[in-house]
């Protein structure tokens, strides 16, 4: 394994993928183009918008380099692109994946590259998220893997931050909306499993990472602000708890023991019917549960192609 980089001897690719999400992404590079840290290589992965994306990102920001895939990936596939061209270059030495709707303070970059280089056994680093609407709420401090739920908890989610989620520390989950992954990491693990397409890829690279022996850092002097729930919403509900369910399963099968099976088994029932209870009374219509069914339905039939919302 190779030895860690100072942030002076780094070079960063940023990945950024984009679909039909023009103002946002534009937002999201013109953060990027302030980072402290040089030099950054930004690579923005676009699934087939039709809003016009490409052309505004090319003209707005000419130096960012664009890779049209020309239908929607999904966010690992095209994510995983991104990944493909970033080893491509040898002179890149970390890969950062940032979601299109979220932004980044100045320093970040530099401070997540400064703590990866502490020991060249950390992977990933993470940073403090908040919500953009609420920019002292607490998104993300740090997460945890759930076997109750196949999937992971946020620390400090929903929490005003008063400097109580201030400490560095080895965290079980990383969030994709904001990562920063070594070479050596991406090199030996990969990146996302295709088959998620929306929703939990970022779960199964965590697991990844650490039964290859990688740890994963949780950075909170380094911040972003994400508008949370953004991309679910433009999806629709029975899109997404078809994806959620389906996806957690998938999760389980590839990593969870017998003693995570008996948790689950008890939990996820009550979990999803309780959503679906909830969806109704809300008076969203019925495909809420037409979407767990047939996520569970999918799942036990082997389909993991994509789903149309």
């Amino acid at each position: 394994m190779s030895e860690p980089e100072p942030s002076s001897a780094a070079k960063v690719w940023v990945v950024v993928v984009n679909w039909n999400g023009r103002e946002d992404t534009l937002t999201c590079l013109a953060s990027i183009m302030r980072s402290t840290l040089r030099p950054v290589h930004i690579l923005v992965v676009d699934n087939g918008s039709m809003d016009d994306s490409v052309q505004a990102i090319r003209t707005c920001h000419p130096t960012v380099e664009v890779l049209e895939a020309g239908e929607n990936l999904g966010f690992g596939r095209a994510n995983n692109l991104g990944a493909e061209r970033f080893l491509d270059d040898p002179s890149a030495t970390h890969l950062f994946l940032l979601n299109n709707d979220a932004t980044v303070a100045e320093n970040t970059l530099e401070r997540m590259v400064n703590a990866m280089g502490q020991n060249r056994w950390i992977g990933a680093v993470v940073p403090k998220i908040y919500y953009m609407d609420s920019p002292r709420r607490l998104w993300y401090a740090g997460g945890t893997i759930d076997w109750r739920q196949g999937s992971a908890l946020h620390r400090g989610i929903d929490q005003e931050d008063i400097g109580q989620f201030d400490d560095a520390r080895l965290v079980s989950f990383a969030t994709g909306c904001g990562l920063l992954l070594g070479r050596a990491a991406v090199e030996q693990v990969g990146l996302f499993d295709p088959r998620y397409f929306f929703f939990g890829e970022d779960v199964d690279l965590s697991l990844r990472l650490l039964q290859a022996g990688y740890a994963i850092l949780y950075c909170p002097d380094a911040v972003i602000w994400h508008k949370v729930g953004y991309s679910a919403r433009r999806w629709g509900g029975a899109f997404t708890y078809y994806h959620m369910t389906r996806n957690r399963l998938l999760t389980m099968r590839k990593h969870a023991c017998w003693h995570h099976w008996v948790q689950f088994g008890f939990y996820f029932p009550l979990l999803w019917g309780w959503q679906a209870v909830k969806a109704v009374a809300r008076d969203e219509d019925f495909d809420v549960w037409w979407g767990i069914w047939r996520g569970v339905w999918d799942f036990a039939a082997g389909r993991f192609e994509r789903r149309e919302p």
